[in-house]
């Protein structure tokens, strides 16, 4: 889209129909300049000449259609609000002191706006061993996404604040998120320190209460003005008790003994697999081939979780039912039964 300061706008698309049609729609719009508000009942006229392509032949048929299309606004959280404000539409007090002219007085857009609270905890640790696995073979935690591990937890009853949960389901919303970092995780204006190892938790408040708002800060910039925007975190009594819950959550999680006193032994959580392991043909290492047949014993099929050449990164129930819905098609392949 070309747009001027004076106002205006057009573009074009080209494209291929599906009937082996080349078509060119050339749009225009009424476009204010960049510098005035937006109007939100502009009609969009749209010049569609379309050529018809057969056998290197061309034949040309012009189309002209004037429509007057209802706005349609995706401008995202903050773009909406601010560009329906400075259209004229929203509190009329509002608008006048920024000498927007107000021309529908609607009152409550930019308002209610909701944010999760976040409060970062870091946590001295003695160990560097995540790190250390992936500069040396580039596996281990810091491998993958740095919060792979979220708990989403419900304040205790009785902590002297209303649930802010909605519908006949809220008994099982949660209140409060945990996120674990394995890492400094340094958001906002958070500085690393230079030394040390750290783990970092991110407290959460998923389900708040505490609501700010977007005003106009001018309306001399046009679209160009950013607008005030006030979040509003941490001002309703919910979220207070909220997110110390969530603190507090954080602390006896971590001084569990499983983290102060780790215990020697490691118990295998019942997902063996890999006995009968599947291969190539030519792998003399495994069992079975990629029919399930056990190698150089004729009429024995294997199916069952046995054949994974390798453990699955998962709990592998849904593997081991497909492994049996494929034993069992090519069973009856083998049998001619399919």
């Amino acid at each position: 889209m070309e747009a001027s300061d004076a106002g205006g706008g057009s573009s074009s698309l080209r494209m291929v129909s599906t009937k082996n049609q080349l078509v060119e729609v050339h749009v225009s719009l009424p476009l204010p300049s960049r510098l005035s508000p937006p109007r939100l009942e502009q009609p969009v006229q749209l010049e569609c000449p379309y050529s018809r392509l057969s056998y290197g032949a061309e034949e040309t048929s012009p189309l002209t259609s004037t429509a007057v299309l209802a706005a349609q606004s995706a401008d995202g959280l903050f773009d909406t609000p601010r560009n329906i404000l400075l259209s004229g539409s929203g509190p009329k007090d509002e608008l006048a002191q920024v000498g927007v002219e107000s021309t529908f007085d609607l009152g409550h857009i930019g308002k209610h706006l909701t944010d999760h609270s976040l409060v970062l905890m870091y946590y001295n640790v003695n160990s560097n061993t995540t790190f250390d696995d992936t500069e040396d073979k580039r596996m281990g935690l810091f491998s993958t996404m740095s919060t792979n591990v979220v708990g989403f937890m419900r304040i205790p009853q009785g902590e002297g604040a209303n649930d802010s949960s909605y519908g006949p389901r809220s008994a099982y919303s949660a209140h409060i998120d945990l996120l674990f970092a394995n890492g400094f995780a340094a958001l906002g204006n958070t500085k690393q320190p230079d030394e040390g190892h750290f783990l970092t938790v991110i407290a959460a408040v998923v389900s708040p209460k505490s609501e700010g708002s977007l005003t106009l800060a001018s309306a001399e910039g046009g679209t160009f003005t950013y607008p005030n925007i006030d979040y509003g975190l941490l001002t309703n009594e919910f979220d207070l008790v909220a997110i110390q819950q969530a603190l507090r959550d954080a602390d006896t999680f971590l001084n569990a003994t499983p983290w102060t006193s780790p215990s020697p032994y490691i118990i295998a959580p019942f997902t063996r697999d890999g006995t009968a392991k599947m291969s190539y043909e030519s792998d003399l290492t495994g069992v079975t081939d990629s029919r399930l047949r056990v190698k150089g014993i004729e009429g024995v099929k294997v199916v069952d979780a046995s054949i994974f050449p390798s453990t699955t990164e998962c709990h592998p129930q849904g593997q081991v039912y497909t492994v049996g819905e494929k034993g069992a098609q090519l069973i009856k392949e083998d049998n001619r039964l399919a």
